[in-house]
């Protein structure tokens, strides 16, 4: 009992970031951003200081809403390169919820018209 609280205990401390990426359930439009253009744009977003506060921001065919705010600048990076990975090329967008050291941003980000 007490090891597994120890494994419980450390689980918990080394891995404070929860997430569920999830993409659009819509896929296959013609008319969408290039991955070169997400990238341009999560450098727009999280490279100015709209992680601190979320919020909306369209730019291109994309539109991008953050309810929240990420724990870090580095943290907007990783969750905006996630849903890119997950979900580019196959879905017309995605979603992201992310939670760490007491943080939360649920980001919801469409890239196709």
């Amino acid at each position: 009992m007490r090891l597994e609280l120890t494994i419980l205990t450390a689980t918990l401390v080394l891995a404070p970031i929860v997430s569920g990426y999830s993409c659009y359930d819509q896929g296959g439009s013609k008319s969408c951003d290039s991955k070169d253009d997400l990238h341009k744009y999560r450098e727009d977003y999280c490279g100015s200081d709209r992680w601190k506060t979320g919020g909306s921001y369209s730019k291109g065919r994309s539109k991008i809403n953050v309810s929240g705010h990420y724990h870090d600048q580095k943290s907007c990076y990783d969750r905006f390169q996630g849903v890119i990975d997950e979900c580019y090329g196959k879905k017309n967008g995605g979603r992201d919820s992310y939670k760490d050291s007491g943080d939360e941003a649920d980001l919801d980000w469409g890239w196709c018209n």
